[in-house]
């Protein structure tokens, strides 16, 4: 792991401790450190970003370093869709992103399991009563119905988890495609334009194009229009059934 460089006195301190913080977690790979890195030194975060922010909400300087550091990482590990193709480039670079998948625990899945678990000790509670006392090798005084209690509780916990993660993903923008660079950019400035309107009231696109110079290491930097350009969705006229 690299050393973390020294951070110059031109960053806020909100976003300064935001990003000691990011750089704590232990699961982030090299390209995501140097995503720390670049928000932390680059000029592109002076001029373009911490020198045009507006002035309210004060403090917001943490929460733009972490909300462009999640549009960063959730792109590159949420789950994706198996692909539609026989292509064996497709199929390799799917397999070798479930490596990268550990971000979200898939605690659906978890529940739905204990749910199963449960299900099979219900159906089946005076057998299990019976061997309660001769396997039983936790705490003596838990009741196998005090243990069907918490795994219950657990199951619920991990099923309401999973229902905010999912809330969560339809909550990010559409992704049609997952090669390249290109559907990774449009998707860091598609969430960060949300996150400025929620902040903001606006969108500042010339800020969110010095984020994804900084985020993605762009040599000539973003144009403002292009960032404009991808929340403008076209909208397609209706089609009439009429004949």
């Amino acid at each position: 792991m690299s050393a973390a460089p020294r951070i110059p006195d031109w960053v806020p301190d909100a976003a300064r401790g935001m990003i000691a913080e990011l750089r704590t977690r232990t699961w982030l790979d090299d390209a995501e450190r140097e995503l720390l890195d670049r928000l932390a030194t680059c000029d592109a975060m002076k001029t373009g970003v911490w020198e045009k922010l507006p002035s309210e909400p004060k403090d917001f300087q943490g929460k733009i370093i972490h909300r462009a550091w999640v549009a960063f990482v959730t792109f590159r590990r949420r789950p994706r869709p198996f692909p539609g193709t026989k292509s064996k480039a497709k199929l390799h670079e799917w397999d070798r992103h479930l490596r990268r998948q550990t971000l979200f625990p898939d605690f659906g899945h978890a529940g739905n399991l204990l749910r199963m678990v449960l299900d099979q000790i219900n159906r089946h509670h005076g057998e299990a009563q019976a061997y309660w006392q001769r396997f039983w090798e936790g705490d003596k005084n838990l009741t196998l119905d005090q243990v069907i209690a918490i795994m219950d509780q657990v199951s619920s916990f991990c099923l309401k988890a999973d229902a905010e993660y999912q809330a969560f993903f339809r909550s990010l923008p559409e992704v049609k495609h997952w090669s390249g660079s290109k559907p990774a950019r449009k998707f860091f400035t598609e969430y960060m334009s949300k996150q400025m309107i929620e902040a903001y009231g606006k969108p500042l696109d010339h800020i969110v194009a010095a984020l994804e110079e900084v985020a993605f290491d762009l040599a000539k930097g973003v144009n403002t229009e292009t960032v404009r350009g991808r929340r403008r969705k076209p909208v397609r006229p209706e089609i009439s059934r009429q004949k």
